[in-house]
């Protein structure tokens, strides 16, 4: 939940915060919304309601993205919601969620030139931006949640998965870029991780850099650690 004081001259948050109810935990295997983190999101909702009826919120939008977009039982759970808000809930769709990324990343970054990478997790979203324009955009089943709860006889073809889903995006291997700009809670915990291991001297995320190099060392490093 994020409250915005005034968000047409400055996105500044005066109120942020998060609650993980990993909706698509059992998405892949079920098809459904995972029953635990519906019940625990209902109830976070609830407390959410009273902040913004004490709030004198001038306006409000509630959004949904990968899992309730893609669930059996999606419209039981969009219903729920709106009468414990009294909010409609827009669920908006791959492209649309990569856009709001984008947009975010370039309002945040000036000259920003490269590939947005927004992974949740239900989805993974991409968008090429280029001189504060949207060039390209894609939507991927590469969510987080989706891919650690896999039905154990697809877990070993996972990776294979992941290069064949990314493979099928014919402007990614058409695109030359530097930059990829991170987006998203698990980009946010490996790199708060990097940073207490590395001992960097700031713990600051935001415009945070490392070297693909980096990356793919990180990628051994916790990819070996033990569970």
């Amino acid at each position: 939940m994020l409250i915005y004081q005034d968000f047409i001259n400055s996105q500044i948050p005066v109120f942020n915060e998060k609650a993980v109810c990993a909706l698509g935990k059992t998405l892949d295997k079920t098809g459904r919304l995972d029953p635990e983190g519906v019940e625990y999101a209902y109830n976070v909702l609830e407390r959410f309601k009273n902040i913004l009826d004490n709030s004198k919120i001038s306006s409000c939008e509630v959004i949904a993205t990968a899992a309730v977009r893609e669930a059996k039982d999606s419209k039981e759970f969009i219903d729920k919601v709106e009468q414990i808000l009294n909010q409609k809930v827009n669920v908006l769709t791959g492209e649309e969620e990569a856009e709001r990324s984008a947009l975010g990343v370039i309002s945040g970054f000036e000259k920003a030139d490269g590939i947005v990478a927004d992974l949740g997790g239900g989805s993974l979203e991409l968008a090429r931006i280029k001189s504060g324009k949207i060039l390209n955009k894609a939507t991927l089943p590469l969510g987080v949640l989706r891919l650690m709860n896999q039905p154990k006889k697809r877990q070993k073809k996972v990776g294979k998965f992941i290069m064949t889903e990314i493979s099928n995006v014919s402007w990614l291997s058409k695109t030359k870029v530097h930059n990829l700009y991170l987006v998203g809670g698990t980009w946010r915990a490996w790199l708060k991780a990097r940073i207490f291991l590395s001992k960097y001297p700031l713990n600051i995320l935001h415009q945070y850099t490392i070297s693909p190099e980096e990356a793919s060392q990180d990628c051994v490093r916790f990819s070996t650690k033990k569970k």
